[in-house]
């Protein structure tokens, strides 16, 4: 209540604002939608901040009767250019989705100064949350209203119901506390000597992540759906033959309890590892009992095939955007501890290779295109070997070496050449345990 959040429903009002933004030269803002897919949703409505204890928000799509709203073209008209000028700064919390809902109206954003959710990533501990209510409330101790506390409150389907007044106290706060979040975590970063950081490789990676993920990639829906059909056969024989083993067409594979009877009741396998119900059942479980009986084997693989189905098969078709016929993942640069990219809705990172089941040959490149896959050769232990200047590990670099089997050996003191791939993956668990803690 001690700010002032102001509605811009006219022209006149809307020009006054982006006159104030040109003379201030910055500026915080950010949108609103009626969902969280900014390649699908509807843009309806935007907060602008310049100066602490002032915010303006623009409704475009609200269902609200009582106020008359300015058009989604107007306001595209009036922001395009200060958007779009790259030495106009501008400041936003998890700037990409905005940048996806601008693009979707024909603007690229230009002149990303920070994101104050990846600044708030370099210095705050670990566990905490980088969401912009919660910054608020841990930096500032000013709450804010939460989406879901505004919609319920109007019983709405989306924002695009909920009334332009109560909106308004939403989103200006928004743009207003980015603003000061801003200020915060660029004096924290400057004062930690991370602004080099941030300046020259986070910020900048912003851009390239927003044309990474509009790219999207092509998936062969069709191909997927074939390759269902194969794997829902295989399914339905495994099933069949463990039926056939256990004697039992009553069976109910996806339940714990009925495999549990199954393999220490009726086939008297030894039990593994006990749990607080009974006996478990998991996968490191049944492969030693793989060796004793083939009912644990073709339940391993009972399960790998239904997790494919339900996980890739019938899943990632989901994904596909009506509009552009491709899957746009979205790419996060601050969830993994390592500073690796995470993907997700869908993760495409972690699509199995299978040498039966070819999932990822659902995924095509464009006509006349191909994919490429390109590796770092082990980086992390090349800066590490520089960083340390060990002689070692700088012997073993420069003379080519395996340097997961050269660790191997020391561990476990035999020669190089005796290591075994088991023993290698010790020693590479071990390089990167203590890379990274």
């Amino acid at each position: 209540k001690k700010y002032d959040f102001k509605v811009v429903l006219t022209q006149q009002e809307l020009d006054a604002v982006v006159e104030q933004v040109k003379e201030a030269g910055a500026f915080a803002t950010d949108t609103e939608t009626t969902g969280v897919n900014p390649f699908i949703d509807k843009w309806i409505g935007t907060s602008i901040s310049t100066v602490e204890g002032e915010s303006f928000y623009i409704p475009t799509g609200h269902q609200d009767e009582t106020q008359k709203q300015l058009s989604l073209e107007q306001v595209v008209t009036a922001l395009k250019p200060i958007l779009e000028d790259p030495k106009i700064k501008k400041y936003l919390h998890h700037a990409k989705f905005d940048m996806h809902v601008f693009a979707q109206s024909g603007i690229k954003m230009q002149g990303l100064d920070f994101d104050t959710m990846v600044g708030a990533s370099l210095v705050v501990e670990a566990w905490q949350s980088v969401g912009l209510k919660q910054l608020s409330e841990s930096v500032f101790q000013e709450s804010m209203l939460t989406y879901s506390m505004v919609v319920a409150q109007s019983k709405a389907k989306d924002f695009s119901n909920v009334p332009v007044a109560l909106a308004t106290e939403y989103a200006a706060a928004d743009a207003h506390q980015t603003l000061k979040l801003f200020y915060h975590f660029k004096a924290l970063l400057e004062k930690k000597e991370l602004m080099g950081l941030y300046g020259d490789i986070e910020n900048p990676l912003i851009d390239v992540l927003v044309d990474m993920e509009a790219e999207g990639i092509a998936l062969d829906v069709e191909m997927l759906q074939e390759i269902g059909v194969l794997v829902e056969k295989e399914i339905k024989r495994i099933e069949t033959e463990i039926k056939a083993l256990v004697g039992s067409d009553d069976v109910n594979l996806n339940s714990p309890k009925q495999i549990e009877d199954i393999l220490f009741n009726q086939l008297m396998l030894p039990p593994q590892k006990r749990k607080k119900t009974g006996y478990s059942t998991d996968q490191e479980v049944l492969e030693n009992l793989a060796k004793l009986h083939p009912v644990p084997a073709l339940l391993l693989k009972y399960r790998e095939l239904s997790k494919l189905q339900s996980t890739y098969i019938s899943s990632l078709p989901m994904y596909v955007n009506p509009n552009t016929k491709r899957v746009h993942t979205s790419y996060s640069q601050i969830r993994t501890a390592t500073g690796r990219l995470s993907s997700s809705d869908p993760n495409l990172q972690n699509i199995p290779v299978d040498s039966s089941i070819q999932i990822r040959s659902a995924f095509k490149a464009r006509p006349g295109h191909v994919f490429l896959s390109a590796d770092y050769s082990q980086i992390e232990l090349r800066v590490l070997a520089f960083l340390s200047q060990d002689s070692v590990l700088k012997k073993a670099f420069l003379e080519d070496k395996d340097i997961h089997a050269q660790t191997a050996a020391g561990l476990f003191e035999i020669p190089v050449d005796q290591v075994t791939s088991e023993q290698r993956g010790v020693g590479k668990r071990i390089n990167f345990s203590i890379l990274y803690g």
